[in-house]
């Protein structure tokens, strides 16, 4: 633990208790900003490095349906147990998960974990350590309050679990997974006071909208708000990683809240909240892809100005186009079919602001004269 500046301690010395309630009911007691400490380098708090989460806290992974999240939460609850992780999510300690699934039947989580047994090559102790810290409670019929307090928090207090996670999100909520409140309450009412009471954390798998070409527009953390639903989901999260297909079996993880905890580290050594992740070809298994296996990066927009863009629209395309027409021209004059549209549009809203291109809401064309 760390020991106070001398300045720290002078604040603590001198500060005073908040005034006395004049309301019934519970006492409510504030702290001073100086009287919060930072943890020491063994918080028994801490379940994923680092403080990626903490126990009362949960994460989120985000995904769409098929595409391995429950297998995923089998292999890395089993790396868990040992105390290692894999694709840059490190547990703090050895941990205990509680998986309280509804998607698979018992012959789907049986070939989840021979894949993960035979794709990490577990010896005979590690298996037997895992048998004694990772347990599957299959939930199929109760929702909302009652999967919580009648299933989740029971099974929770006998199992002792570090780690509790549910698979997937919307079969056990039973209300507008798009209102607020009532994923609020969910998360924020009936399943954080169970995490705090039993000092563990929570790991819910949740489902992405179906595909939409806005997504291609998207920076990494606004896959922080990639889950279905209410922007609740991601707000009530500590953590939010997202798995997207880029590829024949090829995957980009991203950690798009608060990743940069995880550390991860990009080819150069820069940091980075993504990384790739693959299926195995011969188990269910996900792994870590070789260079060869990956998709070629999209190309970038060479160095260009406003007025070369400018010049570019006036001279080669004066007459009105969609901007997806618009885009494509200027694609192929600067940057090459794998171009994202992103700087392109950036260019094109500043003169728009300036009033050199214009938009016409009616014919939803684009022209560099009034239309």
């Amino acid at each position: 633990m760390e020991t106070p500046t001398p300045e720290v301690s002078r604040i603590q010395a001198q500060a005073t208790p908040a005034p006395a309630s004049t309301t019934t009911g519970p006492v409510l007691i504030s702290k001073s900003l100086s009287a919060f400490k930072r943890p020491g380098e063994d918080d028994p708090e801490e379940l994923i490095k680092d403080r990626y989460l903490c126990r009362g806290g949960g994460i989120m992974l985000f995904g769409g349906t098929g595409l391995g999240k429950s297998s995923l939460a089998i292999q890395l609850p089993a790396q868990f147990a040992l105390g290692r992780g894999d694709f840059g999510i490190e547990p703090a300690r050895p941990l205990r998960s509680l998986i309280i699934q509804s998607e698979n039947d018992d012959g789907d989580v049986a070939e989840f974990r021979d894949g993960t047994f035979a794709g990490y090559d577990y010896s005979g102790s590690d298996i037997n350590r895992i048998q004694e810290s990772v347990y599957v409670y299959t939930e199929v019929n109760k929702r909302g309050r009652a999967f919580l307090y009648d299933v989740a928090e029971p099974l929770i207090a006998h199992h002792k679990p570090d780690m509790v996670w549910m698979d997937h999100a919307l079969a056990y909520f039973n209300k507008n997974p798009s209102s607020p409140e009532d994923v609020g309450q969910f998360l924020r009412e009936w399943l954080n006071p169970i995490l705090a009471k039993h000092r563990c954390g929570g790991a819910i798998l949740h489902h992405t909208p179906k595909p939409s070409e806005k997504r291609l527009e998207w920076s990494d953390r606004d896959y922080s708000y990639g889950g279905f639903g209410s922007v609740e989901w991601s707000g009530w999260a500590r953590g939010v990683l997202s798995i997207e297909e880029v590829s024949d079996m090829v995957f980009l993880l991203r950690a798009s809240k608060r990743g940069m905890r995880l550390k991860w580290k990009d080819a150069n050594g820069k940091a980075t909240c993504r990384r790739y992740i693959a299926w195995s070809r011969d188990k269910i298994f996900w792994r870590t892809p070789p260079t060869s296996e990956l998709p070629e990066p999209k190309k970038t927009v060479p160095v260009m100005d406003r007025e070369d863009f400018a010049n570019f629209l006036i001279n080669a395309h004066p007459t009105r186009m969609s901007w997806e027409e618009w885009w494509k021209a200027a694609q192929k004059s600067f940057g090459g079919p794998k171009t994202s549209d992103k700087p392109f549009r950036a260019l094109r809203d500043s003169l728009r602001k300036d009033s050199r291109c214009y938009y016409n809401p009616k014919s939803k064309d684009w022209g560099v004269q009034p239309g």
